[in-house]
Formats: C-alpha cells, sequence, structure tokens
C-alpha cells in the first residue's frame, strides 16, 4: 500500500493535480479483508490527507461503530484520490485518471467484502456506469471473490433524512456479513 500511495503522490494525470493540498491514498487496516469505498476527498479530507474527516467520516464511523463495527476492523479509500473543486461530481476523465490507482488498491487489500458508499464508488467497483444506488441497495452483489453492499454515501445521509433507515439496515448487512465471512470485527464500547 506504501508504494501505491508514494505512485498516487507523484500523480499528474488529470488536472485536479494542481489544486490539491494533498493526495489522499486511503488509510486503516489493510489486512481485515473489508474494504470501504467512497467518491472523492472533501475539504477536510483534501487538508489532512486522510478519507472520510469531515462531517460524513464523522457519521460513517458513528454507524459503523453502533453497528459493533470497529475503526480498526476496514481499509477505506475513495475512487478518486484529489479533490474536484467545490465538491462536484467526479468527471469521467478524472475517474479514468485514478482508475488504476483504485483497482491496483483493490488487488493489494484483497477484501472479501466491499461496501460502495455511492453511485460513483457502486459504479467503478461493479463496473457498470448504469448503477443506481435505489436499484442496487438491499442487495448483495460479487466482484471477483468479494461480496459488494452498495448503500447510501454518508453525505446523503446528512441531507437526506428519508435515506437513514435505509443505510442503517445496509450498515447492519455488514455487521451480519463480516460474521458470516468470519472477518474481525471488535465492538466498540458504547
Amino acid at each position: 500500500m506504501d508504494a501505491i500511495a508514494r505512485d498516487i503522490a507523484a500523480c499528474t494525470a488529470c488536472g485536479l493535480h494542481k489544486g490539491r493540498v494533498r493526495v489522499v491514498p486511503g488509510s486503516g487496516n489493510p489486512t481485515t479483508g473489508l474494504v470501504l469505498v467512497g467518491e472523492a476527498p472533501g475539504e477536510q479530507e483534501d487538508c489532512q490527507g486522510l478519507p472520510f474527516v469531515g462531517p460524513s467520516g464523522r457519521l460513517l464511523r458513528r454507524l459503523l461503530r453502533l453497528a459493533g463495527v470497529s475503526d480498526d476492523s476496514y481499509y477505506i479509500v475513495n475512487v478518486l484520490k484529489c479533490r474536484p473543486p467545490g465538491n462536484r461530481d467526479p468527471l469521467s476523465e478524472e475517474v479514468d485518471a485514478c482508475a488504476p490507482f483504485f483497482h491496483r488498491q483493490l488487488a493489494a487489500l484483497a477484501p472479501r467484502l466491499i461496501i460502495c458508499l455511492g453511485r460513483f464508488a457502486g459504479r467503478q467497483v461493479l463496473a457498470n456506469e448504469d448503477v443506481s444506488i435505489r436499484a442496487m441497495r438491499g442487495n448483495v452483489h460479487q466482484r471477483g471473490g468479494a461480496r459488494v453492499i452498495l448503500t447510501y454515501h454518508p453525505s446523503a445521509l446528512l441531507h437526506r433524512v428519508e435515506f437513514r433507515a435505509d443505510a442503517w439496515r445496509d450498515i447492519k448487512r455488514v455487521r451480519r456479513l463480516m460474521t458470516e465471512l468470519g472477518l474481525p470485527r471488535e465492538a466498540v464500547s458504547r
């Protein structure tokens, strides 16, 4: 993962490198078999060089902890490694530029369970441009040897109260699948 992170830091394949403060390669425990995939870094992530450290990341970690999934039981990455200006949606050429890094990360992590946070993550993981979270969430999909769950991006949960119950069901499914697959998930004391 360190070699991939160094390659990401040197990347100038798209225009996003010009405005970045830091690249955001990913963080967490690379040996657990659980990978969470987001879309792109936000402002806080760009400043700190870590994924999901802003408000949506705090919400995500809180939901995972409530479900009994500890912070050290997953690795988290974004499809894009640099922040799009104003947190706009990624452009296809930006996704294409970051795709080799993202796929190298997945190959190195060899996940048994992947959680896609939002449609951009789902599209990249499942190699399907027609991914609709509403249509695809609630089911378990396959990517190679990994099971894949799609759920709403935590930033959507901050703005769309109606998505929260579905997202909570998805997070509880993550916990059940972790148990079924024998993945480590230390319960966090509340």
